[in-house]
């Protein structure tokens, strides 16, 4: 029974698969969206919804021009599909019908937020999920105009060695699920120095630098900062956690070496998903989990 449960308790995910300790506010408009996964269980008494997790997103032009598609991490969007993250027993109770999801971002200090409904699309094997935004689905003209002008470019990398590289985000303010938590634009600056196949590790000015919440953000490129190069997926955590998990010693040794950096999945896979979801929308439209 969730009646029993402190509020707080109910919050699994402001990207709380990472330990993590400082962030940088931010002092320019963001490219990035705060997103919140907004749960109630009727069959468990629950009468109102409240906070499941929270995140960060960001937009990507559709082919379509009544099309947008909110790109966000998949373990904030459905937190109950990553129990090893997530062991809560509660949690068994969730489900995606459960579930609704809300998008925030602000505009020269004015609150904008929009519904996204509970139809997530999520990437087969990544940790990364998809709203898509219909323009006749946004009641409110300025919210599409906004969001619209708020949506990047996806860049596969090339020469990244040493790349300079923005990670847009949101964090949190306050304790997560208290009501009385604050979201602030978030904005951390680092350098791309490994590669592992799909996914690359920034080192940001402070090691341990990404916060809770903003995973899901977009990295951008310093220069033009409407070209994202990939989503951040999380923290890579330090050798004390890492060592009862990793038993190769090559493998233990590689991620001791990139503790505290910044991972994140590259523009080719995001732009491969997005058009992979356009051809799978052209046939069965709305595809719920």
């Amino acid at each position: 029974m969730f009646s029993w449960l402190n509020k707080r308790k109910h919050v699994v995910a402001w990207c709380y698969r990472y330990v993590l300790s400082f962030s940088s506010s931010c002092a320019e408009p963001t490219k990035s969206l705060a997103h919140t996964c907004w749960f109630r269980v009727p069959e468990q008494q629950m009468k109102e919804y409240e906070v499941l997790a929270r995140g960060s997103g960001f937009i990507v032009r559709g082919k379509q021009s009544n099309m947008l598609w909110a790109l966000v991490s998949a373990h904030v969007a459905a937190p109950f599909l990553f129990r090893n993250y997530f062991p809560q027993d509660w949690l068994t109770f969730v489900h995606e019908k459960h579930c609704k999801h809300s998008l925030y971002w602000e505009v020269d200090g004015q609150h904008r937020q929009i519904e996204a409904g509970n139809v997530i699309w999520k990437h087969d094997m990544l940790d990364i999920a998809a709203f898509g935004l219909e323009k006749q689905r946004i009641a409110n003209e300025g919210d599409w105009e906004s969001l619209h002008s708020r949506a990047v470019e996806l860049e596969p990398l090339s020469d990244w060695v040493g790349k300079p590289v923005i990670i847009q985000s949101w964090q949190i303010e306050g304790t997560v699920g208290s009501g009385q938590e604050k979201i602030v634009a978030s904005c951390l600056k680092g350098n791309i120095r490994v590669q592992q196949g799909i996914r690359y590790f920034i080192e940001t000015e402070n090691r341990n630098a990404v916060q809770h919440g903003m995973c899901g953000g977009p990295i951008l490129l310093p220069e033009n900062k409407t070209t994202c190069v990939g989503i951040l997926e999380g923290l890579v955590p330090d050798s004390n956690q890492l060592d009862s998990t990793i038993r190769n010693d090559e493998w233990r040794e590689f991620f001791r070496s990139i503790a505290g950096y910044a991972a994140f999945i590259e523009a080719s896979v995001l732009r491969d998903f997005i058009d992979q979801l356009e051809k799978q929308q052209s046939e069965e439209p709305f595809r719920n989990l």
